[in-house]
Order: structure tokens, then sequence, then C-alpha cells
């Protein structure tokens, strides 16, 4: 039988299954529909029911008779050919329900190594369900915990799959990509400053104005520790998964903070000191890994790369001032102006305060205004004489003492990342909302409710990979990149 016939087969087997069993199962249906438009929801929903059970004997009745014929393949480990041994059935898990096939078996007969060449287009990653339901069932399960995913998928889809198997298809997707992107990383690392040059990813897209650069860290609590911990004991506890974002786009007209000499005014007329600063965003890239630090430098500017980080005019990389930040800022982003948060300055300054003069007191309100009429004004030598004036009191706590020098410390080291007028006149952000933001969103809100303890770190990274492309916007793209064959 030629290919042609085989096909003309296939045709004339399912349009045989249309005129026996799906058009009486649609004269049926006719026959059952209410006359009146206030029925309306109970059709609709009565429809779509129907038609999903109609598309699945359809797609039953496809699998019985759709060819299975390949050219013999060879096995991978002596280059020999390989010995067809039967179609075995197997049962998918689809959109359309439960599918019962049959796939050809090929086998080395030197290896001793079965093969079933069919399941790269059939079977998702090697577990038992579609493509198509493995990009469904990781879309949900990134937005929302697993059992969640596993009571809307019954709902929306009529397919049921237990908690289990939700998690091990999501985890095993993300992990898929984390393996590709960690092994880009390490032959980049690799390769010699002229050679990377070819490698590095390149940007599309319109070009930004603005680039910004943020990273910070947020606790989980995980099963045992990430691989990069080689000096901890393995033992459950609480571990930092580093999380980042790079963005570009152009600053929205009048959205960044207020400015002005905020100490030479009254109080009801002073400008709010806050983060105001808006951009529209054209793209951006977010991971959360437990990582080195050496490693989400690389991803940062890799990603940094891929969106056209060092093509705008205006670069810039907030934090709050930890030392594994700042290495990655001039490692990676030399250029890039350095900010250091607002919002972690005045919380040193408040904290002080409060110690000083006691929480919410009249004299520790009036004490943290001025410091951060100095600080909103690029004056850190005055803050900083400030807190030399109390460091010289002799009625200090140690307690006192040790949070005037913690503070005084933090800002005298980063007085090169605290001029915010300047930032202020050139447009930029000053507070790392965005990086906490993330941590929040990407992180938190994923891995940290209600009764979410002992992740595997794998696996909770492989659902914030998922996660993280459902945030920057692209998902479906990032699905094309990494699994062509479920588009």
């Amino acid at each position: 039988m030629t290919t042609t016939q085989i096909v003309s087969h296939v045709k004339q087997f399912l349009n045989e299954k249309i005129h026996n069993e799906l058009v009486p199962a649609l004269e049926q249906l006719v026959e059952e529909l209410p006359d009146d438009l206030v029925e309306f929801s109970q059709v609709e929903r009565g429809l779509r029911e129907r038609f999903l059970k109609l598309a699945g004997d359809m797609l039953r009745g496809w699998t019985e008779v759709a060819i299975t014929r390949i050219a013999i393949p060879s096995c991978s480990s002596c280059g020999k050919p390989m010995r067809h041994k039967g179609l075995k059935p197997l049962t998918l898990a689809t959109t359309l329900g439960h599918v019962r096939l049959r796939r050809p078996r090929y086998r080395c007969e030197h290896c001793k190594r079965d093969v079933y060449p069919h399941d790269g287009c059939i079977r998702f990653l090697s577990n038992g369900v579609s493509l198509a339901l493995g990009k469904v069932v990781c879309r949900m399960s990134a937005d929302k915990p697993f059992a969640r995913a596993a009571e809307d998928l019954r709902e929306d889809y009529g397919v049921r799959l237990c908690k289990q198997t939700i998690e091990h298809v999501a985890e095993s997707a993300g992990k898929h990509i984390n393996t590709i992107e960690d092994r880009r990383r390490e032959t980049i690392q690799g390769l010699s400053p002229r050679e990377r040059l070819s490698a590095l990813p390149t940007a599309t897209g319109t070009p930004g104005e603005l680039a910004v650069a943020c990273c910070d860290g947020a606790m989980i609590h995980a099963g045992n520790k990430p691989k990069y911990l080689k000096n901890k004991a393995d033992q459950p506890g609480w571990y930092e998964v580093r999380t980042a974002s790079i963005a570009i786009g152009d600053p929205v007209q009048g959205g960044s903070e207020s400015s002005g000499d905020a100490s030479e005014m009254p109080n009801s007329d002073r400008p709010e000191r806050g983060h105001h600063f808006r951009m529209n965003v054209l793209r951006t890239r977010s991971f959360a890994r437990f990582e080195s630090v050496a490693d989400v430098g690389m991803d940062m500017y890799l990603r940094a790369c891929e969106v056209g980080f060092f093509d705008a005019p205006l670069q810039c990389f907030l934090s709050d001032g930890a030392v594994w930040l700042r290495n990655i800022a001039e490692e990676h982003f030399p250029d890039a102006i350095l900010i250091l948060d607002w919002y972690h300055v005045t919380e040193y300054v408040c904290e002080v305060a409060a110690l000083l003069f006691g929480q919410g007191t009249a004299q520790a309100k009036r004490w943290i205004e001025g410091r951060k009429a100095e600080l909103w004004d690029g004056r850190v030598g005055a803050a900083l004489c400030a807190i030399t004036r109390q460091r010289q009191r002799d009625d200090l706590t140690r307690q006192q003492r040790d949070a005037l020098d913690r503070t005084y410390t933090y800002l005298d080291g980063n007085r090169d990342r605290m001029q915010y007028p300047r930032y202020r006149e050139l447009g930029l952000p000053i507070g790392s909302g965005r990086a906490e933001g993330l941590c929040k969103t990407l992180v938190e809100g994923r891995c940290k409710q209600s009764g979410m303890r002992n992740w595997n770190p794998s696996g909770a990274e492989g659902i914030l990979r998922l996660r993280a492309a459902r945030h920057d916007g692209i998902f479906d793209q990032t699905w094309s990149q990494y699994f062509a064959s479920a588009a």
C-alpha cells in the first residue's frame, strides 16, 4: 500500500466516522437545544461540554488509523539499525480528555535499548500528557498552587490529573529550560572575551531610552540545601533565592520624583519624597534562582544583552547597598549609574531615630525629617555630621551606639550612589521597588503561600522560571523557544 493510499484510508475512515457517529450526535444535540434565549447560559455550557466530547472522540478515532510508519532509526549509542518491535499502547491525557493510542517501539539488539520515535511529538518531556496539555498545566502551575491548578483543569477542560502529576509536569518543564540556560551560561563563561562577542544574545525590537537593572533576595523554605551551597549541611531550612529584573523602556513624562530643595519649604508645601517614577516598559526579563553571586551576575548580563540594555542612552543599576550586588554591578554593568535605594536609606534613619528618641515621638519625627531632607538634597555630609553629633552623647546605650555606627558606615560607604538630585534630574528611578515587588509577586506570591514548605530547590526554580515568563509577558515566546513542537 502506497503512502497516498494510506492517507486516503485515513481520510476515508474519518469521513465514515463523522457521518456514522458525529453527525447523528450533532443532530441529537440540535433536538435537545431549547428555543428560548433566556436559556443562553445553559446552552453555552452544554455546547462546550458536548463539543469537547465530540472533539475527543474524533481525536481517539484519528489515533486508531494515523500513520505510524517511519524510516528505521539507528541506535544513538552504537549506530546500528534498530528493529521494529510492534506497537505499544499508551494512555495519554490531552486537552480533549484521555486518549489510548499505540505507537511503534524499536529496539537495538546490541545495546538492548528501546526507543519510541513518536514520543517526542506525542508526549511532553516523557510525561503522560500531550504537548498541548503540558502547556496548559505549566501556565496554570505558574500562577497558582498545584491543587488549584488541578481543580481548574477539571473545571475548564474536563481533564482529571492529580496534584502530584501536575507538579511533576510543571517542575520538569521549568527544569528543562533552566538546564538549557545553565549550559549556555557555562559555555559563554568559558569563552575568551573576543569569542564571547559572537556568542552573546542580541536584542531585537524597539530600543529604549532607559535601562534599569535591579536584584534582591527572598527567603523560601526548602527541604534540602541548594546545590551551590557546598559548605552547608544538607537539611531543611530557609534559603535565599536571588531575584533579578532587567528592563528597558521610556520614562513617562511627569512620572519621576518631585524635585526642589525640600529643606527650605514649609512642611505643608514640601513635595512628597517618594518613588513616583513611572516607566513605559518595552521589554523585561526576570528570573529567580538559587545561585552563586558569579552565576547570578552572568545571568543578569546575558538577559541585559537580550533586551538591549547596553544600547540605551541611560543605564542604571539599583540596589540596597549589599556588597554582592555592588560587585555584580561593577563587573557586568560598569557604565551604569549605581543608585542606592532611597527607601533602604530612610529605613536606616528611622531605625536610629526610634532608638534615640522613641518610636513615633515628635523629637524622632523632627530628626528623621531633617536627615531625609539632607539626603534628598544630596547633602550626605550633613547627615553624617548629625549622626556624629548623636554618637558623641554620653548617655547612649550599646544598642544605640551600634545603630549609629551601622548607619554611619552604610551612608559613608555609599556616598557615590546617593546623588539623588542628579538622578531625579536625569529622570532615573531612586527606589528599587521593582526588585522588592518582584520578590513578592514572583517568589513569595507562589512559593510562600500557606503550607508551602520543603520545596525541592530545583523544583521551585522550575516553577519560578515558568512564572517569570508569565510575569514578563513572554510565556508563548519562551514555550516556542524551548518546546518547539508544542508551539
